[in-house]
């Protein structure tokens, strides 16, 4: 069934006609499933009077099979004057959405055993305004082509709260910057007492620099594990910093560790890196100057750690022959160590005074 719906109050005064036609067809198909496409036109109010046609249609949501929602109004409740204790769509197999309140309309839908299509207008919505349902195999996303900002330059992106950090894909994919040389990117979770971990893909990053194909120097990232940085060639500075996670109130205090600074990411900023099967030394990050490193945990991988650095404090004639920039500024801070905890690994930093010794006019802070 077809239906375009007006929402002016003279048309839906008008549309008994209508309003019959619908109601016969309702009738008359008994307790078969529906399959329906509903143009919105105009704006419906979800105080006003509800369209007689869409509350017919929602006391019949138990039939809905397939929907397609089209116009300018978000799917609600009150739109279809659907009851407050009505929560269940047990035969709606597929959605689309031709509207641009699609990711508030899925909100509406609660329980959908049998749902296994979605087909959403618009990549700024995504996978992250999909509800729960565990069941989906098919998700179709018409993405606009991604916005173009050639002079921009610096671009820092803020999630709040327990937002998914797939907001940030949809977030990246949607521009393309040739001019950019720093990013931020950060979780806001300060006010959360216990905050979600939140892996974020490398082939994301990736796919926004290729893109983009930007020199960037300059990157940060908060509160979100990033595996390596290896695909940033050019970058002289970076800055990686925990989510504090008051390890000091955690029963297994002693044991809490880092959730993005993790060894393996320490081993990823490694100068160079070679195997059985490459055994040839190839250079990461070969311009990195500039390190900063804000950990949250007891537990560190200190020994990885100041491995790490020292392969990048390499004599200026052997830092020139493998072609990397020798490190220049080190910040190392715990948020939850204490001095009484350095006592037992102080061996372990012992070299660093060797290495403050050759770095005249630069920091090292531990």
């Amino acid at each position: 069934m077809v239906l375009t719906v007006e929402g002016i109050a003279e048309r839906m005064a008008s549309s008994r006609g209508f309003f019959s036609v619908v109601k016969l067809y309702i009738e008359r198909s008994g307790t078969l499933s529906l399959r329906l496409k509903i143009d919105t036109m105009g704006q419906f109010s979800s105080s006003g009077t509800t369209h007689p046609v869409l509350s017919l249609l929602g006391q019949q949501s138990n039939r809905w099979q397939h929907l397609t929602f089209v116009g300018d109004n978000c799917l609600t409740r009150e739109i279809f004057a659907i009851p407050d204790d009505v929560y269940d769509f047990p035969m709606l197999e597929e959605m689309k959405f031709e509207t641009v309140y699609a990711g508030s309309s899925m909100q509406v839908l609660g329980i959908a055993p049998k749902l296994w299509s979605v087909e959403i207008d618009e990549v700024k919505y995504g996978m992250r305004m999909i509800p729960s349902w565990h069941q989906l195999s098919c998700v179709y996303q018409v993405a606009s082509p991604p916005k173009s900002l050639r002079s921009l330059k610096s671009l820092d992106a803020i999630v709040h709260g327990r937002s998914d950090a797939g907001l940030l894909d949809n977030f990246l994919a949607s521009f393309v910057c040739s001019s950019l040389t720093s990013l931020c990117l950060e979780r806001d979770m300060d006010d959360l007492p216990n905050p979600p971990k939140a892996t974020w893909s490398l082939r994301i990053l990736d796919s926004f620099l290729t893109n983009s194909s930007c020199i960037l120097t300059t990157f940060s990232i908060r509160a979100i594990s990033l595996q390596s940085c290896r695909r940033m060639p050019s970058l002289t500075s970076l800055t990686v910093e925990d989510l504090p996670h008051r390890s000091h109130d955690h029963p297994y205090a002693d044991q809490c560790s880092s959730q993005t600074i993790t060894p393996a990411f320490i081993r990823s900023l490694h100068s160079f890196t070679s195997s059985a099967l490459r055994p040839t030394f190839t250079t990461l990050l070969p311009r990195l100057r500039y390190l900063t490193l804000r950990c949250a945990g007891r537990v560190f991988d200190d020994s990885g750690f100041v491995d790490m650095i020292r392969s990048r404090c390499l004599p200026a004639y052997v830092a020139r022959r493998m072609g990397i920039d020798p490190l220049q500024s080190l910040v190392l801070t715990f948020w939850d160590r204490t001095p009484g905890l350095f006592e037992g690994i102080s061996e372990i930093y012992k070299p660093f005074s060797l290495l403050r010794g050759g770095w005249a006019g630069n920091m090292l802070v531990v």
